[in-house]
């Protein structure tokens, strides 16, 4: 009896050894090589941690609350506002309040769908916007454009828009020589006549002005001025030149129209016609 009782606990006690053998390879495996499970825990986080998610499928935040830098860096690219029309008048109705007639150097008339005139050589015509106070198109600051094209006469000859406009000596006026010897493109001046004194405060030739005569060379002139005494040229949406006005000579007038200036040499009569007259609000 005293021999069994030996042999049994023998018999646990090697068993108990064994199984405290076995856990301890159980868990020193264990450590060494985490589970499936485990791993793919480990290597999840680790990605959250480091990667970040294309800009494609960031959400972009509301609009009202989008910086423009934000705008410019990440969200979205700059948009450039057009500004919000005020006044047009494609000359297709005799009736719209542009002035016609003959001043003994100019005559101006409706055409077809134009505004035209007919200058006397060596001669300078102004024809003004409607210019009824409730009339958008008579303002200080804005952009103001017109379609222009020679249409006759000698290739010095200039056509042009003028802004700013108070009485007959006070004016910008922007006009371009789309003929003259320039060797690509043509001519373009600002002009600042104020109290009947001309400065030119810019000129040049451009690329951008079209060459030719007649209406398939028609050139869109485009002039800016904004409160912060800059004056903008754009032809045919390229802008060319900006100058920036001394406080003492700006000009506040707020007649607006077109201009044309006949060469001294060739026909006695020279042609220019307009389109599509408009008036913008600044931005």
């Amino acid at each position: 009896m005293e021999h069994k009782i030996k042999f049994y606990k023998h018999f646990f006690c090697s068993l108990f050894l064994a199984a405290a053998v076995l856990t301890g390879l159980f868990v020193t495996i264990e450590l060494a090589f985490p589970s499936h499970a485990a791993a793919q825990n480990l290597i999840s986080n680790h990605l959250v941690s480091s990667h970040q998610s294309p800009l494609s499928t960031i959400a972009s935040p509301p609009v009202s609350f989008i910086q423009a830098t934000s705008v410019a860096t990440v969200y979205l690219p700059i948009i450039h506002k057009n500004p919000r029309l005020l006044y047009s008048d494609n000359f297709s109705d005799d009736d719209s309040d542009w002035p016609v007639g003959d001043d003994g150097d100019c005559v101006s008339k409706y055409d077809s769908g134009r505004f035209r005139l007919d200058v006397d050589k060596g001669e300078f015509c102004f024809r003004f916007a409607p210019i009824d106070t409730d009339n958008p198109a008579a303002r200080t600051f804005g952009y103001f454009e017109v379609g222009v094209y020679h249409s006759d006469g000698p290739s010095n000859s200039a056509l042009g828009i003028y802004i700013n406009g108070e009485g007959g000596d006070n004016q910008y006026i922007f006009k371009i020589r789309p003929n003259n010897s320039c060797g690509t493109g043509g001519g373009w001046e600002l002009v600042r006549n104020r109290n009947g004194t001309k400065t030119t405060l810019g000129s040049g030739c451009h690329a951008s002005i079209k060459r030719g005569y007649g209406s398939a060379n028609i050139n869109l002139l485009r002039i800016s001025h904004t409160s912060d005494r800059k004056l903008t040229l754009y032809v045919n949406d390229v802008q060319i030149f900006t100058f920036l006005e001394s406080a003492n000579r700006e000009l506040f007038g707020k007649g607006t129209g077109v201009y044309a200036e006949a060469a001294t040499n060739g026909d006695d009569i020279k042609i220019f016609k307009y389109d599509d007259f408009k008036v913008f609000a600044p931005n």
